[in-house]
């Protein structure tokens, strides 16, 4: 057979060369490398492979796996090994993919870096992390560290269900979505990586299909201020500014008095569960108008403090936890007699406010357009949508 095992070391205890030690009745199969005499064993092996061609030349020396680990022992070399043969056997060996130069570079693990920083420099710090969390917390536990070049179409198709027994840190399953989002986040990798020429091609994934939106409503501004005058008088100045801004609790408690301009809020931070200052999720900042009452009172609040000081804080003098924030607000809500969660009482809630007000401008407009006396006339019987195009 073509190949061979062998190290250059001696043994610690008689200085002599190891030995390879060959099968009682395959003479020339090698069993181990070890000194019969002291019976120790050598610590580092390699593969002798001068012996081993193709066109683009002798294979050479081989000291670790596809995945850049060092043989441990004369059995993981042996893996690697039959694994060149079984390729000579099927007639797809390429001595390039077995280099001392590129090995370890196509493991998943690796081959994944440069994808997370171009999404750090093209996207945003945050998106980057939540990719690579996909990656390295679900991805390749379930995958296994494998070469990218290795990946196949069935791996995709048994990926959901290697999925579906890890566990969240609630102790539950993923859920539909999140698989569906680990699964995509693969997908964007392998084309990325076949965009930039490091493989030759992508594995077939199967048609991800949306998950159906959950129905989790929405409330309005009565409903708003009824949980608001149940909630902690200190966190109501809080409250409010998140009903009428719609920014996330974590970017809530991050505000700062000099974000306080001009009868506005700006949005360009967020704090982590640890209260680290982090970037928004998406990267982008943004002015946030808000009503001058509300800005009179927010300014109030400021008076006093310097520019960088947080311009919301508990009794400590430090920024509020997110779901210490989310925990307080349940219970006033609880109290209101208003069921509802803090993100959809604030986030969902004020753009579906939004949009109820623009339907009814529109629908207004539209009715005097067409001198209706009401305008459920003008909706039900003129107006139309693409579908309802002529000649569609």
């Amino acid at each position: 057979m073509k190949g061979s095992i062998r190290t250059e070391e001696k043994c610690p205890v008689c200085g002599k060369a190891f030995q390879q030690i060959r099968h009682p009745l395959v003479r020339k199969q090698v069993i181990d490398i070890m000194c019969p005499a002291c019976l120790t064993r050598p610590e580092t092996f390699f593969i002798d492979g001068r012996w081993i061609r193709d066109s683009e030349g002798p294979l050479g020396r081989i000291s670790c796996d596809r995945d850049g680990r060092p043989f441990a022992s004369f059995l993981h070399a042996h893996r690697t090994l039959e694994t060149i043969r079984k390729e000579i056997d099927e007639h797809r060996f390429k001595s390039s993919r077995w280099r001392r130069a590129v090995l370890g570079q196509y493991a998943l693990s690796h081959a994944c870096d440069p994808w997370i920083d171009h999404l750090r420099r093209d996207r945003s710090p945050e998106y980057a992390d939540h990719q690579r969390r996909f990656i390295h917390d679900w991805i390749l536990p379930a995958l296994g560290d494998k070469d990218i070049r290795d990946i196949r179409g069935l791996d995709i198709e048994l990926l959901p269900a290697k999925l579906a027994e890890r566990k969240t840190r609630k102790g539950t399953p993923p859920s539909a979505n999140t698989t569906r989002n680990i699964l995509t986040a693969l997908r964007t990798l392998m084309a990325w990586l076949v965009e930039k020429d490091v493989i030759d091609k992508a594995p077939s994934f199967p048609p991800l299909s949306p998950i159906p939106r959950e129905n989790v409503g929405w409330i309005d501004p009565e409903d708003q201020r009824k949980v608001i005058a149940s909630l902690r008088e200190d966190l109501r100045l809080l409250a409010e500014t998140m009903m009428e801004t719609g920014m996330r609790p974590n970017e809530a408690v991050a505000l700062k008095v000099k974000d306080l301009r001009e009868e506005a809020v700006y949005v360009e931070r967020a704090l982590t569960r640890r209260k680290k200052v982090k970037g928004t999720k998406t990267g982008v900042s943004s002015l946030r108008p808000v009503s001058p009452a509300l800005f009179a009172r927010l300014k109030e609040a400021a008076k006093g403090k310097l520019p960088e000081a947080w311009l919301f804080v508990n009794k400590a003098g430090t920024p509020y936890l997110t779901s210490q924030l989310s925990w307080e607000w349940r219970k006033a809500a609880k109290l209101a007699g208003v069921e509802v969660c803090l993100y959809v009482a604030s986030r969902h809630s004020r753009v579906s406010q939004m949009r109820q007000e623009l339907e009814k401008e529109m629908l207004e407009r539209l009715r005097k357009e067409l001198s209706h006396g009401r305008g459920t006339t003008t909706l039900k019987h003129y107006v139309r949508d693409d579908r309802e195009k002529h000649g569609q």
